[in-house]
């Protein structure tokens, strides 16, 4: 798996300012310029596609597994990702 991803929520124009999401797709920031597909996968509304990284093939069709799944509802938006993580440590002696 790459070491560093991006996660860009799917949304509509009326969505979107309630900050509520359909989807996902997430993407591989390592990948190479010769990667004609650097996406991992794509999340909608009763649709997964995962991305066969491992194929010769260079078309997306043989590239990838799409899998119907259940449809869902508008989800809250992930935000503040790049923030710190602070945790506080008990004190033991």
């Amino acid at each position: 798996m790459p070491k560093f991803i991006w996660v860009a929520g799917l949304s509509t124009r009326a969505l979107y300012p309630d900050g509520r999401v359909l989807g996902e797709i997430l993407i591989d920031v390592t990948a190479s310029f010769r990667d004609n597909f650097t996406f991992l996968s794509i999340h909608y509304p009763g649709i997964l596609i995962l991305n066969d990284r491992h194929s010769l093939s260079e078309s997306l069709a043989s590239r990838t597994s799409v899998m119907s799944i259940s449809p869902h509802n508008a989800y809250g938006l992930y935000r503040n990702n790049l923030e710190e993580i602070r945790c506080e440590r008990k004190k033991t002696r």
